[in-house]
């Protein structure tokens, strides 16, 4: 005589919802006239979601695709998509589903172009813009300032070689 019972039990495992987020792009989220010749690589990192599940981010009304790797993910947004950016500031934002259905909230980040070339403007150098005995009195300085930039470069007594820094 047995009294042994199977009993069945159903056990269901909440897992919290996935997580994506965007890692620093570029070194300041700016992208300049130079970042824009060629594709850029948009990294990222997520939480909650499995290896392999598919990370879509979205620029200017196109979509990127990348998957999950250990918790980070990465694009490749190709040069042609980049230079079509209008300068000022553009809204990236990116999406992941767990293997459960479950959909991250939306991660968002801004990112600012300037593509516009800088504009050198020279103020008056010599007394008369002409070199001659009175422009010699005195150290002459040269300087050049970029439109949106928040600094001046300045040269002293600069030569024909002096060039402006990157």
């Amino acid at each position: 005589i047995s009294d042994a019972a199977t009993t069945t039990l159903k056990v269901s495992v909440a897992t919290p919802p996935p997580s994506v987020a965007f890692n620093a792009i570029s070194v300041d989220n700016r992208l300049n006239g130079s970042d824009v010749g060629s594709a850029l690589t948009i990294t990222g990192s997520s939480a909650f979601a499995e290896h392999g599940q598919s990370v879509t981010v979205y620029l200017n009304g196109q979509s990127y695709y990348g998957a999950i790797s250990n918790n980070a993910w990465s694009v490749s947004v190709p040069r042609d998509a980049l230079q079509a950016l209008p300068n000022g500031g553009v809204l990236l934002s990116a999406n992941v589903m767990n293997t459960g259905g479950y959909i991250a909230p939306t991660a968002s980040a801004e990112l600012q172009i300037d593509t516009t070339a800088p504009i050198i403007k020279l103020d008056a150098v010599m007394v008369d813009n002409r070199p001659g005995a009175a422009s010699q009195i005195g150290t002459q300085f040269v300087a050049a300032l970029r439109p949106t930039a928040t600094r001046c470069w300045c040269a002293s007594t600069p030569t024909p070689s002096t060039r402006l820094p990157s």
